[in-house]
């Protein structure tokens, strides 16, 4: 099990969908879901909380597993912030 946001993105798309597959169903762009998947800290970006959701439904990812992936990579960020 992926125990990164990023990683679990991109275990869940698989090849089976592209990265514009999951921006159309999430309605952002391509570039948007390559922040949310790519490995490069400084590149990242996280997700709107408000689009989780629709995130999780376009991954076939738990919402319940995502909010927590979400919540954890957010913490990581401000504590490095910090």
């Amino acid at each position: 099990m992926a125990d990164t946001l990023h990683a679990a993105l991109v275990k869940a798309r698989g090849d089976e969908k592209s990265q514009t597959d999951i921006a159309a169903v999430c309605n952002v762009t391509q570039a948007a879901v390559s922040s949310w998947e790519t490995d490069d800290d400084r590149l990242r970006v996280l997700p709107r909380a408000e689009r989780l959701d629709k995130i999780a439904e376009a991954y076939g990812i738990a919402p319940r597993r995502l909010r927590a992936l979400w919540h954890r990579a957010a913490a990581g960020r401000s504590s490095r912030a910090a």
